[in-house]
């Protein structure tokens, strides 16, 4: 199984939220397994499910619902290194926002990032892969560190909505002073939703030569790092076709640049088929869509690629020995709906 890596610098600040809350930090991180040195060593790799761990578990142990939102408060621009220098120097908001999604790996490898444009909004989507742990106070931090790090960078800039797919987990107060903007709960993804006008506003400060030197040595970065692997390219572009009805083996092989029987011999020497990521891909959605009830058991099956609700409805039978419905009811303790963070 791949083990996916976030820098040390994620957790720097873990120590002043933890103190706040009445934690002691050292036992906090013991416990989560990560050695006390990655406090002063930004650029030393955790597992990434032990510092999702270390969150949830300061959840549990504090009482403090919003710990995620006050670890993504705590976190700067300058948490990303070197690639947050480099945002700062890019031409506009587009620039920066394309280097991020390129170069995202090297701060966090379970975090998928993806932009799009619909009308007069653009979407910063924001995707995680499959995690053993819970990942909600994670998807709190990592919203929270991507709406203070574009404020950054344009000063005066301001969200639409930002869109998380769990439900309000901590006090109102602390999401309108965190993220300053409306929050949509249980929506359809987590990200950002902005105004499209924005993406090629001139940033403040802006240096091409030392972007292109810079990025070469975030490229060496990447190299040393290891090129991501066929399945995991498979895996994110599942993720964005899917939805849209258009994820089949020929349509990922074609966005690869490669024939179809070349992407199953490459998937195939990696362990792994086309199918099972697939269907990986498709669990994983269907449980957040269904807890969330943003969307009728009809609007799932299409957006997983089904033909007919039957067709999806014995699918899930077979993989979670239950119906979509059955689950849903089970999962969702109270009717869901978009908040605006103000309950």
């Amino acid at each position: 199984m791949t083990t996916f890596f976030i820098r040390a610098a994620a957790v720097n600040r873990y120590p002043e939220v933890a103190r706040r809350h009445g934690l002691d930090p050292r036992r906090m991180l013991a416990r989560a397994g990560i050695a006390h040195e990655c406090l002063h060593d930004p650029e030393l790799l955790i597992p990434y499910e032990r510092a999702y761990q270390l969150l949830e578990d300061s959840v549990q142990a504090s009482g403090v619902h919003s710990f995620g939102l006050e670890m993504g408060e705590a976190n700067r621009l300058s948490t990303l290194g070197l690639l947050g220098l480099i945002l700062r120097e890019e031409a506009t908001l587009r620039d920066a926002l394309q280097t991020l999604i390129h170069y995202r790996k090297l701060h966090n490898e379970s975090v998928m990032l993806r932009l799009d444009e619909a009308a007069d909004d653009a979407i910063l989507n924001m995707e995680f892969v499959d995690c053993a742990v819970g990942i909600q106070q994670a998807t709190e931090q990592g919203l929270a560190m991507l709406v203070r790090s574009l404020r950054s960078l344009m000063p005066g800039w301001q969200p639409k909505w930002l869109g998380l797919m769990h439900g309000q987990l901590g006090a109102s107060e602390v999401y309108q002073r965190v993220l300053a903007a409306p929050v949509h709960f249980n929506a359809d993804f987590n990200g950002v939703v902005f105004a499209a006008q924005a993406l090629d506003r001139p940033l403040q400060s802006g240096d091409p030569a030392m972007v292109r030197q810079a990025k070469l040595q975030l490229d060496q970065l990447l190299a040393a790092r290891g090129a991501i692997s066929i399945r995991d390219r498979a895996r994110e572009l599942i993720i964005v076709l899917l939805p849209l009805g258009r994820c089949s083996i020929d349509q990922v092989a074609l966005h690869l640049g490669v024939h179809r029987s070349t992407l199953h011999r490459q998937l195939a020497a990696e362990g792994c088929g086309f199918g099972e990521i697939l269907e990986q891909v498709r669990r994983r959605m269907a449980a957040q869509h269904i807890a969330s009830s943003q969307h009728s058991l009809t609007q799932i099956s299409e957006m997983l690629g089904f033909s007919s609700l039957p067709a999806f409805s014995r699918w899930h039978r077979q993989g979670f020995g239950e119906t979509a419905q059955a689950h849903r009811k089970r999962t969702t303790l109270r009717p869901s709906r978009r908040s605006s963070g103000h309950e």
